[in-house]
């Protein structure tokens, strides 16, 4: 019997040495299928299927968020440089407004000067023409000779 003993311990210890191997066999096609989702040999059947897609659509969601980062970080580089360039155009602005205020104030007081000239232009004028009629007043004859010959 110890034969028959001895021959039924060594099946089982071949069959266990199988099972192992099956299950390292088994656990290995659940890490390569878990690697290669799309690829997994076992198809529907697969325990990993299910988180595989998850995973690959939280990569997908990351990589989409990722580019929207980038996308809004050129953004908000183009308008700093619109902000930037806002930002001179309105000190040029304010330059030439201050160019313009003062131009205007120049020209303000030169047509006050120019103004007060010719007030006192005709103020001249006046006292000329009051100064001649009281000459022509005074001398009669004057007044009839330059009737008749107008002097320019």
């Amino acid at each position: 019997m110890n034969g028959l003993e001895s021959s039924d311990s060594q099946s089982e210890t071949s069959e266990n040495n199988g099972d192992q191997v099956r299950v390292k066999l088994d656990q290995a096609e659940k890490e390569r299928s878990f690697c290669v989702p799309f690829g997994c040999p076992l198809g529907s059947r697969c325990p990993f299927k299910e988180n595989a897609v998850q995973a690959w659509n939280i990569t997908k969601d990351m990589a989409d968020q990722r580019d929207e980062v980038l996308r809004l970080k050129n953004e908000i580089i183009q308008l700093k440089n619109i902000n930037d360039e806002n930002k001179r155009y309105i000190e040029a602005l304010r330059a030439n407004e201050e160019i313009v205020k003062r131009n205007s104030e120049q020209q303000q007081e030169e047509l006050l000067q120019k103004s007060q000239e010719i007030v006192s232009l005709r103020l001249q004028i006046g006292k000329i023409t009051k100064a001649a009629r009281a000459q022509l007043a005074i001398h009669p004859a004057l007044q009839r000779h330059n009737q008749f010959h107008p002097h320019q």
